[in-house]
């Protein structure tokens, strides 16, 4: 509840009053979700106004230095609706008055970024209750929110739709060099590995198929192969940034064998959005990596590429 008690001199005409917003969910928002709740007003006395509108605002600050005064602020979501009043001269009623309200949290060209806080600025989500005067509007109440990162794959042009082949023949910077056991870069019994899909942005439900190709030359015995769909999570505690990896899916297939090898799979992207409970959170982005283990070594070979995952609205 945000309690106002004016006085002459704050140069307010309005009388005692106190405002409070209540969501109907009191949660985590994302794009397209509909903010909705009422906002309840008790006036001591009634009063003229010209209208009471409630905003859904977001605002983005850089910190530039130390100090108010080295922080530039940009507000890129104002949308909103007047809940009383059309901006002429109306009475107010004294005591207890409620309003509902709903406001749709849409994106922007396709992304609407998250709510997030660091040591360089931070984004935040408001619903604010602003009174109309004469002369001046005056903010009653505000209540902070919390949205989740959007991004839709349909604004993104042709390029992610596009089939994805990391290889290891050296015929491109982006490729792998998977060796074999006692083997050297070039030599003919290199073990080959080749992942292909069909394009690297995906909705959220919806199957990644993929297809692995394996040449090993020296036949050596591949004990596994595993491919997991990872979210990582960057976010902030105080001053310190911290990783967070949460593996969505994942397939495997043991001991693989043979000069040439072709396994086809599919992973899956998640119905729902995985919200870590960290607060702050810088940036979340999505990867498939492959994780290759050869008889005879302690590590595995990992091949990783990154995809989005968003909306086709």
């Amino acid at each position: 509840m945000c309690q106002l008690n004016w006085t002459k001199s704050h140069g307010n005409p309005l009388p005692q009053m106190t405002c409070e917003i209540v969501l109907n969910e009191d949660s985590s928002y994302s794009a397209g979700d509909l903010v909705s709740g009422e906002v309840i007003f008790n006036a001591s006395k009634s009063f003229y106004t010209w209208a009471v509108r409630v905003a859904l605002e977001g605002c983005a600050v850089v910190k530039l230095g130390q100090g108010p005064a080295q922080m530039k602020s940009e507000t890129f979501m104002d949308v909103g609706e007047n809940i009383f009043g059309k901006g002429e001269k109306i009475a107010f009623p004294a005591g207890e008055k409620k309003f509902k309200f709903s406001l749709n949290l849409s994106p922007l060209n396709g992304e609407l970024p998250g709510t997030m806080k660091n040591s360089y600025g931070f984004i935040l989500y408001q619903v604010i209750i602003y009174m109309k005067q004469e002369l001046r509007t005056f903010k009653q109440a505000e209540k902070v929110i919390t949205v989740g990162s959007f991004y839709s794959l349909s604004h993104q042009g042709k390029g992610i739709f596009a089939p994805v082949v990391c290889e290891n023949l050296g015929k491109s910077p982006s490729m792998l060099q998977f060796l074999g056991i006692g083997s050297s870069k070039g030599s003919s019994d290199r073990l080959g590995v080749t992942f292909r899909m069909n394009r690297s942005g995906y909705v959220r439900g919806e199957e990644i198929p993929f297809q692995l190709d394996f040449k090993n030359g020296s036949n050596q015995l591949i004990s596994s192969a595993l491919v997991c769909l990872l979210q990582k999570t960057v976010y902030s505690v105080g001053t310190t940034q911290k990783v967070l990896l949460v593996e969505l899916h994942r397939v495997e297939r043991k001991e693989i064998s043979g000069d040439e090898t072709k396994w086809i799979q599919k992973l899956v992207c998640p119905e729902e959005n995985v919200c870590p409970s960290q607060s702050g959170i810088i940036d979340v982005s999505y990867s498939v990596t492959i994780n290759v283990s050869v008889a005879g070594k302690e590590e595995p070979y990992i091949l990783e590429t990154p995809i989005k995952i968003g909306t086709i609205k």
